[in-house]
């Protein structure tokens, strides 16, 4: 009995650790939510505009995001909160090996875009531009008339103003080219697009005389009114 005793009780000091005098590890969580917007920042914000009409520049490494919840859900606020948008068309022509004809990729890849990210990356926006242009006879030559070639009748367009309806957005800088005025006979355009609101809407006001804005000052100041939201969502920062 004493034997058995004795074993036991040096079975409990073998099987005690002994007391490690080393720091516990921090990880990245354990960081000031400062320096990790810092590198967050760094990562993803250091980037310029993503203008879908030229994207150069959209290329960025996904292994951060995929790190854990809590880094996915800091970092994508930094990503598309402290970014700008600008969501124009895109004049290059693409197609599956199996089409006989390419077709010019458009506003194709802005819709993709804001149904990829879901609603909750789409609550995070906050400073967006969008350039409404028709497209080119050279770029859709199969689409037969000028009309059929307006924004205005962009089903993928469409699809994006009904997208960016839930957006909170801070800024929203809107131009309108192509080759018609914007007039209040588009009821149907402008019926999608003064749904979607910002804290301050703003315009292009000088443009080269080649180059003009294409909508009725008038609709314009209206629309602006409409589409901004009050009241603000957003706190101005104090200088």
């Amino acid at each position: 009995m004493e034997r058995r005793r004795t074993r036991r009780k040096m079975d409990t000091v073998i099987a005690t650790p002994a007391h490690s005098s080393e720091p516990p590890r921090m990880g990245f969580t354990d960081l000031p939510p400062e320096i990790r917007n810092k590198v967050y920042r760094a990562v993803f914000a250091k980037c310029g505009d993503f203008n879908f009409g030229q994207p150069d520049n959209f290329q960025r490494s996904a292994a951060l995001l995929r790190t854990c919840k809590v880094v996915h859900s800091e970092a994508c606020s930094v990503l598309y909160g402290e970014n700008r948008f600008i969501f124009d068309r895109n004049r290059h022509m693409r197609g599956a090996f199996w089409e006989k004809q390419q077709k010019e990729i458009g506003y194709k890849d802005v819709r993709q875009f804001l149904k990829m990210i879901g609603p909750e990356n789409l609550a995070h926006l906050r400073d967006i531009k969008l350039i409404f242009e028709d497209a080119t006879p050279a770029s859709t030559p199969y689409l037969h008339s000028q009309e059929e070639r307006r924004y205005l009748n962009d089903q993928h367009l469409i699809d994006c103003l009904r997208i960016l309806r839930q957006a909170k957005l801070r800024k929203l800088h809107l131009n309108f080219l192509g080759r018609r005025v914007l007039v209040r006979t588009d009821v149907k355009f402008l019926g999608y697009l003064e749904q979607i609101k910002a804290d301050e809407v703003v315009t292009d006001k000088c443009r080269q005389w080649y180059y003009p804005s294409k909508i009725h000052p008038i609709l314009l100041e209206e629309l602006i009114k409409t589409m901004k939201r009050e009241p603000k969502l957003y706190v101005a920062e104090r200088v």
